[in-house]
């Protein structure tokens, strides 16, 4: 996983955290994958509009993991890395209520 903040309008901050697994391929336009899973059935379990011009990738853009819309944005470090623990839950199929599924609490680093 890794975070970043960005700076928008105002001088506030978001903040993304990025879930990939390290067999993933990112950045084939007909194999890329996310935490192991076809990027677009990855959005689709995400209830994301993985065709051409929807929500994850502009008209005639590249179905890569790379230019995927895909992580959550947050206003905080600590929302950030828990949105991204939820969407890796979400991608490999991990059931609501199965323990460690909902995290509570998240350690800077």
């Amino acid at each position: 996983a890794a975070g970043a903040g960005v700076a928008v309008g105002g001088g506030a901050r978001c903040w993304t955290c990025i879930v990939t697994d390290v067999k993933d391929e990112v950045k084939s336009a007909t194999r890329s994958t996310l935490l192991g899973v076809p990027v677009a059935e990855a959005a689709a379990r995400l209830g994301l509009d993985a065709t051409p011009g929807g929500a994850v990738w502009a008209e005639g853009e590249a179905q890569t993991t790379t230019l995927a819309r895909l992580f959550p944005v947050r206003a905080t470090q600590r929302d950030a890395a828990i949105a991204a623990l939820e969407l890796l839950a979400r991608v490999r199929g991990v059931p609501p209520g199965t323990p460690g599924r909902r995290v509570t609490s998240v350690t800077s680093v």
